[in-house]
């Protein structure tokens, strides 16, 4: 489905909702958000590395929000951006795994493009929820 920044949830920080059908088209959705604060139109450019994401967590919103963090982290720590290709979400319960595969591509070769940094995810009126046969959550990036 795709995501929407929000106008009046905050004034110093960025908000977005993002939308699925399915928790994996929400994924795909947030993470889509959160490259387009740091590169305006998300696009890396040809010949970008792949990078494998492994996380897991006890509830679908743990999850996603675990996720945010991870692109935010590898950013600050690897120096680089990550774009999904592709995510596959397992489990029942308590027991929920993300594997991901991203394209990665150093910071340093996209200055000329960079938009907003990302500090962190915040907890901020972050929430997942589920109604009407799709997805939809809402986070705020603190910037």
């Amino acid at each position: 489905m795709g995501y929407c920044f929000l106008e009046d949830v905050t004034r110093a920080d960025v908000a977005f909702e993002a939308t699925g059908f399915g928790l994996r088209e929400l994924f795909r959705s947030a993470w889509d958000a959160t490259l387009d604060v740091m590169l305006p139109g998300g696009a890396l450019p040809p010949g970008a590395a792949q990078k494998q994401i492994l996380l897991s967590a006890s509830s679908w919103g743990e999850l996603l929000f675990a996720l945010l963090e991870k692109i935010v982290y590898v950013k600050d720590a690897e120096g680089l951006l990550l774009a999904p290709l592709d995510i596959k979400l397992h489990g029942r319960g308590e027991d929920l795994e993300l594997d991901a595969r991203a394209l990665a591509a150093p910071v340093e070769t996209l200055l000329g493009a960079l938009g907003t940094d990302i500090k962190a995810v915040t907890m901020h009126r972050f929430e997942l929820r589920r109604e009407a046969g799709r997805y939809s959550a809402t986070v705020v990036l603190d910037v």
